[in-house]
């Protein structure tokens, strides 16, 4: 049996971990839109923060996933969400503690695997 090369083992952990933190992550995505969709749209999904075409489009697969990511965007961090898509929103948000802790760890496994998979593509390119 031949050895693992240290490049190859390399590639193998960078591999494991983009799924290690891709799948909850994709997961976690999911299961946030239907935790935040029913509690934000009536609130958030009309003009001006989204506009008509949006509003239809946002309501169906694939698209509601990129919706979803805006309303953990904005929960997790509100003055960045506040200062592009919802400026001038000072209503308050029906979001618990947990539901808040909960967005911010996601788009936390979010940056870090997008992290990993750059780290990934690099590794490969120059080795």
């Amino acid at each position: 049996m031949s050895e693992v090369t240290p490049i190859m083992l390399t590639a193998i952990i960078l591999t494991a971990a983009g799924f290690a933190i891709n799948i909850p992550a994709l997961l976690m995505w999911y299961v946030l839109h239907k935790l935040l969709s029913p509690r934000l749209d009536p609130i958030l999904l009309r003009e001006p923060y989204f506009n008509r075409a949006e509003q239809i489009n946002y309501r169906f697969f694939p698209l509601y996933l990129v919706k979803a990511i805006n309303y953990i965007y904005l929960v997790a961090w509100p003055t960045m969400a506040k200062k592009r898509r919802f400026k001038g929103l000072e209503t308050p948000l029906p979001i618990s503690r947990g539901l808040r802790a909960t967005c911010i760890f996601q788009v936390s496994l979010m940056i870090f695997g997008v992290l990993v998979g750059i780290i990934w593509v690099l590794f490969l390119a120059f080795a």
